[in-house]
């Protein structure tokens, strides 16, 4: 079961004179480390945990090399990897070389296919939740660094 609790829209994305609302989000539990996903694959399969991470290093190095070459690489019922890059701003694309320009990370896009297998059942946190500094009155932060 998953937990969720509810934050406050950002005062950024609020216009002036509309109502604070909120919004879900989940509340993670922890992390789950690729031993972990190895050795539990390997209980549900004829291959061993070595012989899957010896797949996946090479899986990981083969997707690396095509968006390095300007693929995007899907993963069956996964999703869709794409290289992303980055330069400084320029105005007319003749003052930028190609030497300026430089990947900079991966987007992943969930498949159809694999977004309807997350499901679960949720239930609110009852977590004791703590109020920010920025929640805090200026006279009250000051009594507390007293």
């Amino acid at each position: 079961m998953a937990l969720y609790d509810f934050k406050k829209k950002p005062a950024l994305t609020t216009k002036e004179g509309e109502k604070e609302v909120l919004y879900p989000s989940i509340v993670y539990t922890g992390k789950v480390s690729t031993r972990e996903l190895l050795n539990e694959l390997a209980g549900r399969s004829s291959f061993r945990a070595g012989e899957i991470e010896g797949a996946l290093t090479e899986l990981v190095s083969l997707v690396g090399e095509y968006l390095g070459r300007g693929y995007h690489v899907e993963l069956g019922d996964f999703g869709v990897f794409s290289g992303k890059i980055k330069s400084r701003m320029v105005a007319d694309k003749k003052d930028i070389r190609a030497r300026s320009i430089d990947f900079n990370g991966v987007s992943f896009r969930a498949s159809k296919e694999f977004r309807g297998k997350v499901t679960g059942d949720l239930e609110r946190s009852k977590t004791l939740k703590f109020r920010k500094s920025s929640q805090l009155t200026e006279e009250e932060l000051k009594r507390r660094l007293l």
